[in-house]
């Protein structure tokens, strides 16, 4: 699977996982952050709730008018039936034997997906489905446990690998990688959980790694930039993705002016423990500096006129990767572009809550989208019918929440459209001094392998 090209208008379609979730925009920061001159322009299409039978009554209105040139389909969670596994046999009274309703939930999504893969190729988006995330029924934690419901979703998982082969389109599994490293975790720490004690929305260390394996699978770049120098006379033996301009050597002092065409992916540290559990550093986020025939003993790595890193010159011969150095000016210009972007998280889901709240609430045999004039009405009639009833409190929340949202709606999606121009503004790579000099400390710190 190649990587998305320039320009492409992604419709990220699923479920809660997604309308909330973080790794569409863990994919949307890298490609941001390693290919500034592109444009990808992301749209969230997940629904609270949503299972693949669902998707067709929106599809009018919430896929066709953004014109996509590629979907994803992370659906699943909601389509393999849940209450089958939650609900105490003793209050449950089912219609049929359960393993025929638990059969028939799983059969229906292979049905689904393979329609809305064959409706959206036919409207002639590229398709990638995705496997559904994992529900965690061995973390030990006090919430209720759909004990085997992950079995389902394994189940679901090669139903989607099916229909994306049947249909000849990529699929990315999610399931096998993030359940293996829930298993092997939980051996040493029963608590442990990507997922969460909640058992079905992974948190951003589990979004983190759906992003890995997503990117790791699209085959995207490894390198930000990766170079090597001759730190006795500057001679550039290599440079991938990067110049290296005006390179002198004074004193055993070698100076070069740096000039990426990216910059890292920074990755805050309250999430970092995820690159303990994937190899992200080493698959996705290599920025190299190699300098060779150095003389032996320790020396400071300065960019800008600031010491990022001290090392010994064997260190450099073999070179370090400075992608994960927070000391770094492009490390901390890429932090300032994840902070840009991720402030209007809360923007995006909510555009989405006014998607889903609309829906529940408005006949879906009406046209949408719909103005807030032409909402006011049926809300109007909406309150109407449970006044005086026992859930009229219930139902005015309801009401005065998605009006409140229809009305900011706009403004919402204007601040979105703000922050990620001037994140892509901010992601464009800027000229280093770098200098390679004998270190004034007297030890070199730990360093980071290429």
């Amino acid at each position: 699977m190649a990587p998305f090209p320039s320009d492409t208008r992604w419709a990220a379609i699923g479920d809660s996982i997604t309308h909330a979730g973080w790794y569409i925009h863990f994919v949307h920061f890298y490609y941001m952050t390693r290919f500034p001159k592109q444009n990808l322009t992301l749209f969230d299409r997940g629904c609270n709730g949503d299972a693949a039978w669902q998707i067709p009554a929106r599809y009018p209105y919430d896929i066709t008018p953004i014109h996509p040139t590629v979907a994803t389909i992370m659906l699943g969670m909601n389509d393999g039936g849940l209450v089958f596994y939650t609900t105490p046999p003793e209050k449950a009274n089912w219609p049929e034997p359960l393993p025929q309703l638990k059969q028939k939930a799983i059969a229906g999504y292979e049905k689904s997906l393979r329609a809305l893969v064959q409706k959206l190729l036919a409207d002639k988006i590229n398709v990638i489905v995705l496997t559904p995330s994992p529900y965690d029924d061995t973390v030990k934690a006090s919430t209720v446990n759909g004990v085997g419901y992950n079995a389902a979703l394994v189940e679901i998982a090669k139903l989607a690998e099916k229909v994306a082969h049947e249909e000849r389109v990529p699929v990315v599994d999610f399931n096998g990688p993030m359940n293996k490293i829930n298993l092997e975790h939980q051996a040493k720490d029963p608590a442990f959980s990507i997922v969460g004690s909640f058992r079905i929305h992974p948190g951003p260390k589990g979004h983190l790694i759906m992003a890995y394996l997503f990117l790791k699978a699209q085959n995207v770049p490894v390198d930000v930039a990766r170079f090597s120098i001759k730190g006795t006379d500057g001679t550039v033996a290599h440079a991938n993705n990067c110049q290296i301009d005006q390179a002198k050597v004074a004193n055993g002092t070698l100076t070069f002016q740096y000039s990426a065409n990216a910059i890292p992916f920074a990755v805050e540290h309250w999430y970092r423990d995820t690159l303990k559990w994937v190899p992200f550093a080493q698959d996705l986020n290599q920025e190299v500096f190699q300098v060779t025939d150095l003389q032996p003993g320790n020396y400071d790595v300065q960019i800008d006129g600031k010491t990022v890193l001290t090392c010994t010159a064997a260190e450099l011969s073999e070179g370090v990767n400075l992608a994960e150095n927070d000391k770094t000016p492009e490390y901390q210009q890429s932090a300032k572009v994840w902070h840009i972007y991720q402030q209007q998280f809360d923007n995006y889901s909510k555009l989405r809550d006014v998607v889903t709240q609309e829906r529940a609430v408005v006949d879906k045999k009406i046209p949408r989208p719909l103005t807030l004039e032409q909402l006011n009405p049926i809300l109007d009639a909406m309150l109407a019918a449970h006044t005086g009833k026992p859930d009229e409190t219930k139902i005015k929340k309801q009401v005065d929440d998605l009006r409140e949202l229809k009305t900011k709606a706009p403004e919402m999606q204007s601040q979105i459209d703000k922050a990620l121009e001037e994140a892509r503004a901010a992601a464009q790579p800027v000229p280093h001094t770098v200098t390679i000099a004998p270190a004034t400390a007297t030890a070199a710190t730990e360093t980071p392998k290429a």
